[in-house]
């Protein structure tokens, strides 16, 4: 019960001394002794550490009444009463580019190691040629052993006329490994449970089967009768993995195959069920915050960098690079009539391939609204050596831009897929479960920049600018997967 709301000992204390002194004051005592280091002040402040403690009790207890606050341990109680079974963690699977010099044999178990560690085992004998695939599995479950293309491994015994070094696949990368899940998912499976009765194919059982079959799968949305009368197809997603720089919602085809798997397996053969990985369907956002000033004119810490945060806008939604002469200069189109400050302003851009914000500082500048040249005192570069893009956006810099950023792209997990079709004769039954207008919804509304504001509590009022997309948009056809948001470009300006 999250809004159970109990007395703090301060609370308490100031309660018992109210208490006491309108019964001096009935007694006929003119001044009672309450204030601090009175004989009633120590009273009342240890009847007051007392009884937080039972309190406090109370209050963890109410935690565990339902699986919507409970933590673990008490979580992982309600999953063994409703009979689900633990989600252990699985293993990356893919493919590995290998070269030989001529013709070569290469065994099922032949094992290969990454830098880091991990450890890799072919999966089946093969005759392989120069540059040929093979598929691989790494013998140490977690996500640790997900692996990006052009990652290299190295036979422990190379096989005669193998050469020692293999790289991944592009086309295949070494996918789905996944650590045990976290409570989230966990109570996301209990609920589910309890929501649906899952059994007999339904699509709670079909969400049930996808959810538990990987936890690399953080969701899975179900739409009856899509394709006719006992039929149905299950779109799965996956959380974004920042360390990897892995910023889709579409699981890989290995996932997607595990999951497949599952189903046939537990299903009756008679229900025609298609698994698919949702689609990624970018969407740029800028927001607007009130938060605290800059220190230098009396701010607490907690917001802008600037005095005057630059740039701000004027009747613009955003303010975007429109010319790159090199990683340090560049051209942005702000509208503001007002000047950065040479060696003071600091700007930020998000990367669209870290999913992260960048802070430089405006060493010069030339050019006027809607054509401001900036010089920067540090490249604007991402991860992967690729450099700002026109169309990036450019916003002022805050003390705590990169913890919004960060809390963005775990708000924008929270959306789900939208519907498969428009078709009116396969809907309403086709629709998507659970519904959109009941769980997971597929838009992008005020429920993002609230849970934003929630988390950071000295936003004092946000509203979005601008959005390029409010949800997303229905699949072309029923074969083609339903598309699901994904943050892509983000920025932040001062709401006034």
């Amino acid at each position: 019960m999250a809004d159970l709301q109990l007395p703090d000992i301060e609370m308490m204390r100031d309660q018992m001394l109210e208490d006491l002194e309108l019964g001096a004051v009935d007694a006929g005592v003119s001044s009672p002794p309450i204030e601090p280091g009175s004989d009633w002040y120590a009273l009342a402040t240890a009847e007051a550490n007392l009884h937080s403690i039972g309190l406090q009790n109370i209050a963890l207890a109410a935690q565990d009444v339902t699986p919507l606050d409970a933590t673990e341990p008490k979580l992982d109680e309600w999953r063994q009463a409703f009979g689900l079974p633990v989600i252990p963690a699985t293993m990356a699977k893919g493919k590995i580019i290998v070269e030989t010099t001529g013709s070569a044999s290469i065994t099922a178990g032949a094992q290969l190691t990454h830098a880091t560690g991990q450890r890799y085992a072919v999966d089946a004998t093969a005759m392989v040629a120069n540059y040929d695939e093979i598929d691989v599995t790494c013998l140490d479950a977690g996500d640790a052993g997900n692996r990006d293309p052009g990652d290299v491994l190295q036979f422990i015994a190379p096989p005669a006329n193998v050469k020692t070094q293999a790289t991944v696949s592009a086309t295949a990368p070494l996918e789905g490994g996944s650590a045990t899940e976290d409570e989230q998912r966990k109570r996301d499976r209990i609920l589910n449970r309890t929501a649906t009765a899952p059994g007999g194919g339904n699509w709670g059982q079909l969400r049930q089967i996808s959810i538990e079959a990987s936890p690399a799968v953080q969701d899975a949305y179900v739409f009856p009768a899509l394709g006719g009368p006992s039929s149905a197809k299950v779109v799965i997603t996956r959380k974004f993995d920042p360390a990897r720089r892995v910023f889709t919602r579409s699981p890989s085809d290995v996932v997607a195959e595990i999951v497949r798997t599952a189903i046939q397996a537990k299903v009756a053969d008679a229900q025609n069920v298609v698994v698919q990985s949702a689609a990624d369907e970018n969407v740029s956002v800028a927001i607007l915050v009130e938060i605290p000033e800059s220190v230098l004119t009396g701010g607490d810490g907690n917001g802008w960098l600037d005095a005057a945060p630059w740039p701000s806008l004027n009747g613009d939604t955003r303010v975007a690079v429109t010319s790159v002469t090199s990683q340090t200069v560049i051209t942005v189109g702000a509208l503001t009539t007002t000047a950065p400050v040479i060696g003071q302003t600091k700007i930020a851009r998000w990367s669209t391939v870290d999913r992260a914000f960048q802070v430089r500082t405006v060493v010069n500048y030339s050019g006027s609204a809607s054509a401001w040249v900036l010089t920067l005192d540090a490249p604007l570069s991402d991860s992967d050596g690729s450099i700002v893009a026109v169309g990036d956006y450019i916003c002022p810099a805050a003390a705590n831009l990169a913890a919004y950023g960060a809390t963005w792209r775990t708000v924008m997990e929270s959306i789900g897929p939208g519907e498969n079709t428009a078709d009116a004769a396969r809907l309403p039954r086709a629709l998507r479960h659970p519904l959109v207008t009941s769980e997971d919804s597929p838009e992008l509304n005020a429920s993002q920049t609230k849970a934003l504001a929630n988390v950071h509590p000295e936003i004092r009022d946000v509203a979005y600018s601008y959005r390029s997309l409010t949800a997303a948009t229905v699949a072309a056809s029923i074969a083609a997967a339903p598309n699901v948001l994904n943050p892509y470009r983000f920025a932040i300006y001062p709401l006034v």
